[in-house]
C-alpha cells in the first residue's frame, strides 16, 4: 500500500501534464539562431542562459550585437550540429531552408519564422510573438514599450517642423519605396521619402536620371560602410551618384542598424531624426546668411 501511495501520485502528474502540454514544461526552451536578424532578437529577448547558440553571422560587419555574441557558440546552421545541441526552439527566417525546417519538425524541434515586417509596428508584433514563444513575454513587452517611447519622441520632435525630400540608396544602387520598413523608417523620422512621392513600391531602385530631374534635399546611404564587394557594388564608385549626393545633404546610416526588420529600426529611425534636425539647422543657418 505504501508503494502504491507514492506510485499513484506521480501518475496523477504525468497524466495533469499530458493534458496540460506546455504548461509542464521545464523551464524556458533552449535556442538557437541560424540568421543575423534572429541574433539580433535573441540578444534583446531570450535569457542568456537559454541561448545555446548564434548564427556565424553574428561576428560579421553588420552584426550590431557582436561584442555580446562574442561569448555564445556559434552555428553554421546545419541540421546536425542544431539537432547534437539538443536545442528546442530555433529562430529563422520566413524565408529561410525548407529542408531545414522539415527536418526540424521530424525530430520534433519548434522553429520560429521572423516575418520580413515592413513596418516598427510590424517589428513590435514579432516582439510579442516570439517573446512568448521563449517564455519571456513580460520582456517583450517591455521592449516594446520602451520602442513606442523612443518613436513617440521622435515624432514630438519633429512635429511641425519642414518635411525635407530624402532619396535612399544602397551600395548597389538598391532604393526603397512605399511598403518597405525603410520607406517607415525615414518618415517616422520626419522626412518624405522621394521614391513614395513618385508611387514607386518595394524595394525596387530609382534611375539616376530621375534623380536628376527630381533632385531630394537629403541622400540617405546605407551599406557603403561594409567591406562587402561585387559587381553590382559598384554602384558605390559611380560619379553621377556622387557628384548628386555632394549636392545636397548626404545621410549615411550605418548598415547594422537595419540589415533587417528589427527591434534595431528604432536606432535607424533616431539615427535619420538627428540628421533631420541637424538639416533643419542648416536651412535655417541659410535663410539668415541669404542663401
Amino acid at each position: 500500500m505504501a508503494e502504491r501511495a507514492l506510485i499513484w501520485p506521480g501518475l496523477w502528474l504525468v497524466l495533469f501534464c499530458w493534458g496540460a502540454g506546455a504548461a509542464c514544461a521545464a523551464g524556458p526552451p533552449k535556442v538557437a539562431s541560424v540568421s543575423l536578424c534572429g541574433d539580433q532578437y535573441l540578444m534583446m529577448l531570450a535569457d542568456p542562459g537559454q541561448v545555446v547558440s548564434l548564427s556565424h553571422q553574428s561576428m560579421s560587419p553588420l552584426s550590431y550585437v557582436k561584442e555580446r555574441a562574442a561569448s555564445f557558440p556559434r552555428n553554421r546552421g546545419s541540421v546536425e550540429e542544431l539537432i547534437l545541441s539538443d536545442v528546442e526552439l530555433v529562430v529563422l527566417n520566413a524565408y529561410g531552408d525548407t529542408q531545414l525546417k522539415r527536418i526540424l519538425r521530424k525530430f520534433g524541434i519548434d522553429y520560429f519564422e521572423l516575418p520580413l515586417g515592413e513596418t516598427i509596428g510590424d517589428v513590435e508584433e514579432t516582439v510579442i510573438a516570439l517573446s512568448q514563444k521563449l517564455g519571456r513575454e513580460a520582456e517583450g513587452h517591455r521592449l516594446v514599450g520602451r520602442m513606442k517611447k523612443r518613436v513617440e519622441a521622435v515624432s514630438r520632435s519633429a512635429q511641425g517642423g519642414a518635411q525635407p525630400v530624402a532619396l535612399y540608396f544602397r551600395s548597389d544602387g538598391g532604393g526603397a519605396g512605399a511598403g518597405t520598413f525603410v520607406d517607415d523608417a525615414i518618415r517616422a523620422a520626419g522626412f518624405r521619402n522621394l521614391q513614395r512621392d513618385l508611387g514607386k513600391k518595394g524595394w525596387g531602385t530609382l534611375p539616376l536620371e530621375q534623380a536628376v530631374m527630381t533632385p531630394p534635399d537629403v541622400f540617405v546611404t546605407s551599406f557603403f560602410d561594409t567591406p562587402y564587394q561585387s559587381v553590382r557594388g559598384l554602384f558605390r564608385y559611380n560619379p553621377v551618384f556622387w557628384e548628386l549626393a555632394q549636392k545636397g545633404t548626404l545621410v549615411q546610416v550605418p548598415g547594422k542598424l537595419w540589415p533587417c526588420s528589427s527591434p534595431l529600426l528604432v536606432n535607424a529611425v533616431e539615427f535619420l531624426a538627428r540628421a533631420h534636425r541637424e538639416t533643419g539647422s542648416n536651412d535655417r543657418e541659410m535663410s539668415r546668411d541669404g542663401g
